[in-house]
C-alpha cells in the first residue's frame, strides 16, 4: 500500500468501509478485500500506512481529526470565518482563516480536498449543534441524532429516502458549507434542510466526529463506527439466501454465472450481515451489535417498519414515504434456489450460512421489541 495506489483519504473510506462498502473489489484475490480492516487502528499495517500518507500538513490535520475524533479550534474558527467566501470553483478565501491554517502550504488535490473535507464537517458540525434542540423535539426529546445502518441488499436505499424526508423534510436541500460549490461530493459531507438539521454519508470525517444529526452509510459497525445512547440507531436485515440472490444480480456483470460468483466472491460480501456486525464474523460478538441497534427492521416483515419507527420517535411518517422493491420475483426466486442447492453442496459455505441464520432469526426477535 503506497501513495501510488491509494491517499489518506482513500484509506480511510477503505477503513471505515470494511468490505461492506461498495468499491469495485469484491474477490478473494482482490488485494484491497484482505487488507486486515478489522484488526482496527491498532494494527501495526494500519499504523505504518496512516505514517506513509501523512506527510503533508494537510493530511496529518486530516488522519489526526478522524482518529481523535473532533475538529481543531483552528479548523472550526476558519470553517466558520469561510462559509460565506465562496469564490467559485469550489476555492474558499484563505485569507480568512485562522492565522495557523492561513500559512498552511496544500501541494496537491490530495491536500486540498483534505482541507475541504475538514472545513466542511467542522461547519456542520457547528450547524447540527444549532438543530440539536429542534431535533429533541421532533423525536418528543429521546434522541440528539440519528443513524442509518445499511446492509447492502437489504432495502437501505428506501429505508434512507425515508428517514430523510422525516429528519430533514422535503428537497431542495443545500450545502451546510456555503464557501464550497454545491455538487455530490460536497452534499455528502454536510447536506441541510432549510431548518438548519444536518445530513452526513459516506464520509469518515462525520462518521468519526458525529457532526450530524443524521447520517447513512454501508460502513459496518465497529468500534469508531458505534453510537451512544441519545442517537436513534437502525438497521435493517434479510433472508440471507434472499440477499445473497439480490447482490449476485447486482454483480453479475463482474462474474461469469452465479457458480464464479459462489466461489470467487470474498466472503466477506456474500455472508455480509455478520460481518457488517463483527468483522471478525464471531456470532456471539455480532448479536451483542445487533443488540445495541434501537431499532432491529427485517426485510420480509417490511409493511411493520413505518409503524415500529413512529412508535419509537413519536412521530407520524406516512405509509407512502417508503418505497417496494421492484424486480421479477420469479427470476428471483430461482436465482435464489441455484445458491441455495450450490452452498449446500459446500460444507464450508453451509456452515457460514448457518451462523447468518442464525444471526437472522436472532434480529427476527430484537425485532418484535417495543
Amino acid at each position: 500500500m503506497d501513495e501510488r495506489t491509494f491517499n489518506i483519504q482513500q484509506f480511510f473510506v477503505g477503513f471505515f468501509g470494511k468490505n461492506s462498502d461498495p468499491g469495485g473489489y469484491y474477490r478473494k484475490t482482490d488485494k484491497w478485500c484482505n487488507i486486515p480492516w478489522e484488526e482496527g487502528i491498532e494494527a501495526p499495517i494500519i499504523q505504518n500506512t496512516i505514517r506513509e500518507l501523512t506527510k503533508t500538513p494537510a493530511r496529518f490535520l486530516y488522519a489526526k481529526t478522524i482518529l481523535s475524533g473532533r475538529f481543531d479550534r483552528e479548523i472550526t474558527e476558519t470553517a466558520l470565518n469561510t462559509c460565506d467566501s465562496f469564490l467559485g470553483e469550489s476555492t474558499i478565501d484563505m485569507r480568512k482563516a485562522s492565522k495557523s491554517l492561513r500559512c498552511m502550504a496544500l501541494t496537491d488535490e490530495v491536500d486540498a480536498g483534505c482541507l475541504t473535507n475538514l472545513l466542511s464537517g467542522a461547519y456542520a458540525n457547528e450547524k447540527r449543534k444549532e438543530a440539536e434542540a429542534d431535533f429533541l423535539a421532533k423525536t418528543s426529546e429521546k434522541y440528539k441524532r440519528i443513524h442509518l445502518y445499511r446492509v447492502m441488499k437489504t432495502a437501505s436505499s428506501s429505508l434512507t429516502d425515508c428517514m430523510r424526508c422525516y429528519a430533514l423534510g422535503n428537497p431542495p436541500y443545500r450545502n451546510s458549507h456555503a464557501g464550497f460549490k454545491h455538487n455530490t461530493t460536497q452534499e455528502i459531507i454536510g447536506r441541510m434542510s432549510d431548518e438548519g438539521i444536518v445530513e452526513c454519508s459516506w464520509s469518515p470525517i462525520a462518521t468519526s466526529t458525529k457532526c450530524y444529526n443524521f447520517y447513512n452509510s454501508h460502513y459496518p459497525i465497529s468500534k469508531i463506527n458505534s453510537q451512544p445512547r441519545s442517537t436513534y440507531s437502525l438497521i435493517s436485515i434479510r433472508d440471507p439466501i434472499q440477499r445473497i440472490a439480490s447482490f449476485f444480480n447486482m454483480m453479475s456483470p463482474h462474474f461469469k454465472d452465479v457458480e464464479d460468483f459462489l466461489y470467487n466472491c470474498h466472503e466477506d460480501w456474500l455472508f455480509g450481515q455478520i460481518y457488517f456486525c463483527d468483522q471478525q464474523k464471531k456470532l456471539p460478538q455480532a448479536k451483542a451489535a445487533l443488540r445495541k441497534i434501537s431499532r432491529v427492521l427485517i426485510v420480509e416483515n417490511s409493511t411493520d417498519w413505518i409503524e415500529s419507527i413512529n412508535s419509537d420517535l413519536c412521530s407520524n411518517i406516512k405509509t407512502t414515504a417508503l418505497s417496494k422493491q421492484q424486480g421479477n420475483r420469479s427470476s428471483k426466486n430461482t436465482i435464489a434456489q441455484k445458491i441455495e442447492a450450490l452452498i449446500s453442496k459446500d460444507a464450508s459455505l453451509s456452515k457460514k450460512l448457518d451462523q447468518e441464520y442464525e444471526l437472522y432469526n436472532y434480529a427476527l426477535r430484537l425485532s418484535t421489541r417495543s
